[in-house]
């Protein structure tokens, strides 16, 4: 059977959801990133094991200590001796080993082997990094694996102020920040990294046709932030009438 490293992500975004994980896929250079609680885990997914992956693992190492390598494959594989070998470099590397099983109907992800734990010095710059792009992203509406644009916690930032300046037109770079709430607001409009907004005039930003298509683009992630929007107006209605 042909499949595609973004294939492999429903069956373990399914089973990680089951033991109560939050998933996030595409998290900077991770291709997963799940959390439970206080713990974080790093899952880094591929049709086969290489080098390639070997390399990413270590670099994650550098970050956190629940690293994991999740790896399609067939019965048939897991009986072989490759598998074991495979195995047998997972616990020297001190990572962990996820089998996303393809079976007759479907698929199924075993967990076969957690990696060793114990306190390691960390890069905490990195994991400060990723676990921040995790707390200012809404949801996830990524799929690990899937090469081409991701939603960024940056991204949902200017969809967010696209949104507004949609609902209301042109204005000041103190009026999104007071109403996002988004502190970055400044640069995200001055940079105008995605060409999503049109300088009006000193401080003054209006909608580009080009953010409106954006907003078409990601209709999901818009429809969140345009309810946000409609909620606070729900909000400020009711203070006036109190």
């Amino acid at each position: 059977m042909k499949y595609t490293e973004a294939d492999l992500f429903e069956p373990l975004e399914g089973y990680l959801k089951e033991q109560g994980y939050y998933v996030n896929a595409e998290v900077g250079a991770c291709d997963v990133v799940a959390q439970k609680g206080e713990e974080t885990i790093i899952i880094e997914m591929k049709k086969s094991f290489n080098l390639k992956l070997v390399y990413q693992l270590v670099e994650r190492l550098k970050s956190f200590d629940g690293v994991y390598a999740a790896i399609g494959c067939t019965y048939k594989d897991t009986r072989s001796r490759k598998w074991k070998q495979m195995i047998d470099v997972c616990k020297r590397l001190e990572v962990g080993l996820i089998a996303i099983q393809h079976m007759k109907h479907g698929w199924r992800v075993r967990v076969e082997l957690h990696p060793e734990q114990r306190q390691r010095r960390t890069n905490n710059r990195k994991k400060s990094h990723i676990l921040r792009e995790i707390s200012n992203r809404s949801d996830n509406y990524n799929v690990g694996g899937r090469k081409g644009k991701q939603m960024t916690a940056y991204r949902e930032a200017a969809i967010f102020i696209a949104c507004l300046l949609q609902r209301d037109g042109a204005l000041t770079v103190k009026q999104v920040r007071t109403i996002t709430g988004i502190d970055n607001a400044q640069s995200i409009l001055n940079l105008n990294h995605y060409g999503w907004f049109d300088k009006v005039k000193r401080g003054t930003y209006d909608l580009h046709p080009v953010g409106l298509e954006a907003l078409n683009k990601w209709e999901s992630v818009a429809s969140y932030y345009k309810g946000i929007l409609e909620k606070m107006n729900v909000a400020k209605e009711e203070n006036v009438e109190a």
